[in-house]
């Protein structure tokens, strides 16, 4: 164990976080790159791929929300588990927890509005791409 939690390891392809999942940690990381995303297959959207110095999965355990995104090692990656008591011990102040607890939810609401705003682009250029097939049985 470190200063602020307990070291861990994964390799490249790992899942660090899975959507809608419960979180009772967040992870900061040492070495290495993750891939933080939202959706499945070919609808997956990223979000940020981070690297470090950077941090996940603290919306979960500020909020005590679901997980609102997905997190897989792009490389092999080495990060400080921070359980929910060690984290809240370090932010004890109730309005640091406030601010923080506010910031959180505003990230989650512009992590779901870039998702949709995604969505609706592959949309509209799928309709161009039928609108401009179309237009060449006319010409």
């Amino acid at each position: 164990m470190d200063a602020f939690g307990t070291p861990r390891a994964f390799r490249a392809g790992d899942k660090l976080i899975r959507e809608d999942d419960k979180g009772d940690e967040m992870y900061i990381i040492r070495t290495g790159k993750v891939r933080v995303f939202k959706g499945t297959g070919p609808d997956a959207v990223t979000l940020a791929v981070i690297g470090p110095g950077d941090y996940l999965g603290e919306m979960s355990i500020v909020g005590d929300h679901r997980r609102s995104a997905s997190a897989v090692a792009e490389t092999n990656v080495d990060v400080t588990v921070v359980d929910r008591a060690t984290f809240r011990a370090f932010v004890s102040e109730p309005i640091v927890l406030d601010i923080i607890r506010r910031m959180s939810d505003r990230i989650r609401e512009l992590d779901q509005s870039v998702v949709e705003t995604q969505h609706a682009d592959q949309l509209r250029r799928a309709h161009l791409g039928s609108i401009i097939e179309q237009r060449h049985w006319f010409t």
